[in-house]
């Protein structure tokens, strides 16, 4: 027989620990919101929901939900306005092997809200939030392990995006010293793919935007943690947003089977 070398053990190791982490992680309930307005992405190219734009072939929800299932996720809840059929009629009469509810929320809901209104749905202990236009390459498993470690009730995935505009340097004599096209910013925002105790539903009302009062109160309460991503990151608000997501997915290898 044939004696395996350190690497080949190693390898093997790290297989083994990664099966057992997805094997974790396939009853955390990931919950999609997909109820927001697309007034600011309405173009007469691509009528319906922007979660369903065609983005290398594939509706971009189904990008996003497929991307969870390859880290092992297989309980997802989308929320969506009591008036959408169109996501709803999609998933009914697709066939993913794993469960996928499409639950009407309300029209008007806001963000909070609408994760209130799934709490007898969510089937884990921690669950994941994320919002149905946006991808990044996050190693979720790690994201998972980073909430589960910290101990905390909250974790939000920060990102640091790519400036809308250019950036001028200037000196104390406000003269122009130099030109940056379109940088990273310095700044870290919120970039979704958040993770949650149930314990959060207690700060939750069907009027709540999760983003303002509930994520302020757990910063308050030193509950909150930030997973810092560095990598890939791009959420789809404008046409323009769609155009980018179109030429920069097919370079991430990530995203090729889904």
């Amino acid at each position: 027989m044939n004696e395996l070398n350190f690497n080949q053990i190693s390898i093997f190791n790290l297989s083994f620990l990664s099966l057992i982490a997805k094997h974790k992680v396939r009853k955390v309930t990931v919950v999609i919101l997909c109820g927001g307005d697309s007034l600011r992405f309405t173009n007469p190219i691509i009528p319906g929901h922007k979660v369903m734009a065609t983005i290398a072939g594939k509706p971009l929800l189904l990008i996003l939900i497929n991307y969870f299932n390859n880290y092992g996720f297989t309980d997802f809840i989308i929320c969506v306005k009591d008036s959408d059929s169109e996501i709803k009629t999609y998933f009914e009469e697709l066939n993913l092997g794993f469960s996928v509810q499409v639950v009407k929320t309300g029209n008007d809901t806001p963000t909070g809200g609408r994760i209130k209104k799934i709490e007898a749905l969510v089937n884990s202990s921690n669950f994941i939030v994320t919002y149905g236009d946006g991808l990044a390459d996050i190693d979720l498993l790690a994201l998972v392990k980073f909430h589960e470690n910290n101990q905390l009730n909250a974790t939000i995935t920060a990102v640091q995006p790519m400036n809308q505009y250019g950036v001028l340097g200037i000196d104390s004599d406000q003269n122009v010293t130099s030109f940056l096209e379109k940088p990273r910013m310095k700044e870290w925002i919120n970039g979704g793919f958040f993770v949650f105790k149930k314990a959060i539903f207690t700060l939750l009302k069907e009027d709540s935007i999760l983003e303002k009062g509930p994520l302020e109160t757990l910063s308050k309460q030193r509950q909150l943690k930030a997973f810092c991503h560095d990598g890939f990151w791009k959420s789809m608000d404008t046409y323009k947003d769609y155009e980018e997501m179109n030429k920069q997915l097919p370079k991430y290898k990530c995203f090729e089977a889904l």
